[in-house]
């Protein structure tokens, strides 16, 4: 079938530009019966190993049936299957078919069997590797997190957003595993900074690279916001055995405070593009300091054993999360405040809006009419509503300091390390 008919039949014509990459591989590759990954057998086993609830086969069933006598459907499946599946990164899918109008109250079932498929190719390259089946079955409960996010935009349905299928090709090529509460990859630090440790006391402190922008109180600017009379350059420069710079905080903000330090008595430990175990927070809560240390120091071992030939510096994440608000309007018992104060925030670019996304589903909320059905979202909304700054931040804890962890390592030093950089 010619892709422009398909797109007819389901009446989603405007789709065109964002699913004709491998279409005609697509056509020539259909397989004469529907594909193995739409057999019940075969997406109920990925179901059950994912951990999804057992009232999704109904709703799989029934979207299956109707897939499956629909040429205009098969062909769209099975080439979502081949651009998620296959070896070439096929882009993602957020300009894809959303499907309402050929499927109804069961669009969103579409693309959850197509992350279902992605689950017998996960188990078969997590045995090739060793991997074991814990940490198989837990990596592939992704699908149950993005059906959360689903359910939280269209409430009682089940479906995968289109902006996050293409997040599980890291799940896929053996890029990422959860291990515990956390999920873990190797990638390069993404932070605007480099941090140096002394030698002798162990100290830390984060020096901003040169020309990095940031507001009157520390933040980097919000994207695309008019500059601001109080903004100012960091600059960062090394001479005569010294490195100057700005100093960035572990509460996550710039100082307009040029310090130096001698490369006599500090050493540089983590600079941007520095391999670090990058850590991803999954969907599903009890996310206590406990567990997350638990986590950490399992992946630091998984990936040591798993990747030796790349060894990492410690660990890095970037998110809504880590956004320096979070500590004014949750609670000091929050399990998310304990876990800020153990690690080293750093500013990054964000919008107003980061992280509503993954609070309501969706970034173009009301303030006024959004649920207040849990107090996270209560809190949020509150201190929106009062003029708070809303921003994402990053966070680095170094490999050394995990024997820190539960202490406030970074904070309970940092007046020491500034005093002595100064």
């Amino acid at each position: 079938m010619k892709l422009v008919d398909v797109l007819a039949q389901i009446g989603e014509p405007a789709c065109l530009d964002a699913v004709r990459a491998g279409w005609e591989a697509s056509v020539a590759t259909l397989p004469p019966l529907p594909p193995s990954f739409l057999d019940p057998a075969e997406y109920r086993a990925s179901r059950q190993f994912a951990s999804l609830p057992d009232q999704a086969d109904e709703i799989l069933e029934a979207a299956t049936a109707r897939i499956s006598k629909d040429p205009a459907l098969l062909h769209l499946i099975w080439h979502a299957y081949r651009t998620l599946i296959g070896p070439e990164d096929g882009g993602d899918f957020r300009d894809w078919p959303v499907l309402c109008k050929a499927l109804g109250d069961q669009a969103g079932a579409f693309y959850v069997l197509v992350g279902l498929a992605i689950v017998p190719h996960v188990r078969a390259l997590h045995r090739t590797m060793n991997i074991p089946a814990e940490i198989t079955r837990d990596t592939c409960h992704v699908l149950v997190c993005l059906s959360w996010n689903y359910e939280r935009a269209h409430p009682g349905r089940l479906g995968i957003m289109l902006k996050e299928l293409s997040w599980v090709r890291n799940h896929l090529k053996g890029k990422l595993f959860r291990i515990g509460r956390l999920e873990f990859m190797i990638g390069p630090f993404q932070g605007c900074l480099e941090a140096y440790r002394h030698r002798k006391n162990g100290r830390v402190i984060a020096l901003a690279v040169d020309g990095a922008r940031f507001t009157r109180e520390g933040y980097i600017p919000y994207a695309g916001a008019p500059p601001d009379s109080g903004e100012w350059v960091a600059t960062l420069r090394k001479a005569n055995d010294h490195v100057v710079g700005f100093p960035v905080s572990p509460w996550g903000v710039a100082l307009q405070q040029e310090v130096s330090l001698s490369l006599h008595e500090w050493q540089l430990e983590l600079w941007p593009e520095q391999p670090t175990l990058e850590f991803h927070i999954p969907e599903g809560g009890g996310m206590t300091p406990e567990r997350c240390l638990d986590s950490m120091r399992r992946g630091l071992a998984f990936f040591a054993e798993v990747f030796p030939e790349t060894p990492v510096s410690g660990y890095h994440s970037h998110s809504w999360i880590f956004g320096p608000q979070i500590e004014e309007y949750l609670p000091e018992s929050a399990n998310l405040v304990r876990l800020l104060r153990e690690v080293y925030l750093f500013p990054l670019p964000s919008t107003p809006r980061d992280g509503l996304y993954y609070l309501f589903g969706s970034d173009d909320i009301d303030i006024a009419t959004a649920p207040r059905d849990t107090s996270l979202r209560r809190a949020t909304l509150d201190f929106i509503s009062a003029g708070g700054a809303w921003r994402s931040g990053g966070m680095f804890v170094l490999k050394r300091d995990l024997a820190h962890f539960g202490t406030q390592f970074y904070r309970s030093q940092w007046a020491a390390a500034l005093r002595a950089a100064s």
